[in-house]
């Protein structure tokens, strides 16, 4: 049973108006088992990616690309096998005016790895050529190392970045540096999408011979093609959190312009923790850097933490905002002055004059299948390793910030608690975030009465385990932090993957999984504009 309803306050954010006879238009189903994630649009058509056979992790995969027309009907595909025999090992799939850009590596029978980019026509799907990104030796294929308390140890060969836009990416991968004496450190090649995947600079990422002093926390690429990361630096080179309960450790923001560094920022605070540091940036390439502070390690947060700076490195503001028990009590559910480690920031978004932090509940976890990830994520796509971790995901709260004054001058809350303690509920939620004319926009699967629960300010029952009835639910966020909800379309036992939602600039593209993967179809819901 399809139900869509008239989404008529979005007229008043200013973003495409969908309308009850506008309805969404869905294609057939379609029987062929494996993980979908919609990859762009191009003159009417929509391109899918479908991995199957999927053998715990990226390097055993099989993969088909998809191409539907304006009807939402399959009208090509293609195999990548003739990669897949050759070292091949998938990285990520992405659109691009040359073409959809298939990004892989190899590795040659002496030891050099190699990053490309396959390109196939918009049109037919045929493959036109193959583009060369990176060239480089390493020592050994490392891993990833997620901390417990959030920070990404980089400490894998090779990974992948894409900027908020897309037109831009970065490639890291572990070097192994030939002298008298050997170590490993790692280079970097930024890439610009929309010129032909040429080089826009590259040069060393931060060493890896003092891997116990330093610590990796944050990478950012913005749209511009300017790298930024924070490192963890330690007082002593033993990784130790403290010393004399004191902290043992400052940040320092890294920012490569052009081929070499442009500046080091070092981020100092006394007597407190700063952690869990996120970075973000604006058209303008002003940085953001978000974290929070606390007095012991790996203990209750207390206050928040926001720095900007502005091209050039120097200030625009420092804000330490403490929480306050009414803000400890709206945030968290429950009474006290603290709030609890569990809460992350998950991403930044600036706009012309408001940025939003997204924060939200997240508790750690892992498995071995690497393409259900869930929650709202980020643009990385390392995904080289048998065992993934994840995080559960709760409510998601948004604050919004002066763009100009770091001041904190709303905090709004999409619900995501549930009065049972089922983990299935938790694991399956798929959200998306995208920035639309300075209003925040969410995608995800809900079940319809939750919404009626939200708008009385009551507990949620459950959420959108697949085989149950869901909706595609449209939340958005305005400047002024005032937060309404949308339900879009109902589809028994369906439900929205974590790359299931395209928003183009006329239409919204919805991509729906059966349960269990079994079975998906495609649809689109086109505005009045």
């Amino acid at each position: 049973m399809n139900k869509v309803f008239i989404i008529y306050a979005l007229l008043l954010f200013s973003i495409p108006s969908f309308t009850q006879k506008d309805e969404i238009q869905w294609g057939g189903e379609y029987e062929d088992r494996g993980y979908y994630s919609i990859i762009g649009e191009s003159d009417n058509a929509l391109f899918v990616e479908r991995k199957y056979n999927t053998r715990l992790n990226n390097r055993n995969v099989d993969i088909e690309l998809l191409r539907f027309d304006s009807e939402m009907e399959v009208t090509h595909g293609i195999e990548l096998r003739d990669l897949e025999q050759s070292n091949y090992e998938s990285i990520v799939t992405i659109n691009s005016p040359e073409g959809l850009a298939h990004i892989y590596y190899q590795t040659s029978k002496q030891g050099e790895q190699f990053v490309s980019a396959q390109l196939f026509d918009h049109q037919s799907l045929r493959k036109t050529e193959i583009v060369d990104l990176a060239r480089f030796k390493i020592s050994k294929h490392a891993d990833q190392t997620v901390r417990q308390d959030g920070n990404y140890q980089f400490s894998y060969a090779l990974d992948v970045i894409l900027s908020r836009d897309k037109t831009k990416m970065a490639i890291f991968y572990d070097q192994e540096k030939v002298g008298k004496k050997k170590r490993n450190f790692y280079q970097y090649c930024i890439i610009d999408i929309n010129n032909r995947f040429s080089i826009l600079h590259k040069g060393d990422f931060y060493s890896d011979d003092q891997s116990n002093k330093y610590l990796m926390s944050d990478r950012h690429l913005s749209n511009s093609g300017k790298l930024t990361y924070a490192i963890k630096r330690y007082v002593k080179n033993n990784g130790t959190e403290h010393i004399n309960k004191k902290p043992a450790y400052d940040y320092e923001i890294h920012h490569m312009s052009g081929d070499s560094l442009e500046y080091i920022y070092d981020i100092r605070v006394k007597k407190e923790y700063l952690d869990k540091v996120v970075l973000g940036s604006d058209e303008e390439d002003n940085l953001y850097i978000a974290g929070y502070l606390r007095k012991q390690p790996w203990g209750d947060i207390k206050k928040s933490y926001l720095l900007s700076l502005d091209n050039l490195g120097y200030d625009r503001y420092k804000v330490v905002d403490e929480y306050s028990r009414r803000d400890v009590k709206k945030i968290q559910g429950k009474e006290g002055n603290k709030l609890d480690d569990n809460f992350q920031t998950i991403d930044i978004f600036p706009t012309n004059d408001i940025v939003y932090l997204v924060r939200q509940y997240r508790r750690r976890g892992s498995r071995n299948n690497t393409f259900n990830n869930t929650g709202f994520g980020v643009n990385r796509m390392n995904q080289f390793n048998d065992l993934i971790y994840f995080w559960n995901y709760e409510d998601v709260i948004i604050e919004g910030i002066g763009k100009n004054t770091g001041e904190r001058l709303w905090t709004a809350i999409n619900p995501r608690e549930h009065e049972d303690d089922n983990t299935f509920s938790r694991y399956f939620i798929t959200g998306q975030m995208e920035l639309i004319n300075n209003n925040l926009v969410f995608l995800y699967n809900e079940r319809e009465e939750n919404i009626v629960r939200i708008r009385r300010k009551e507990n949620l029952k459950r959420t959108d385990i697949p085989g149950d009835r869901t909706a595609i639910t449209m939340a958005v966020i305005n400047s002024n932090g005032e937060l309404m909800y949308h339900v879009i379309d109902e589809e028994d036992h369906f439900h929205i993957p974590e790359r299931g939602a395209f928003i183009s600039n006329d239409d919204i593209y919805f991509l729906y999984h059966h349960k269990n993967y079994k079975r998906f179809k495609v649809g689109v819901s086109r505005s009045e504009n």
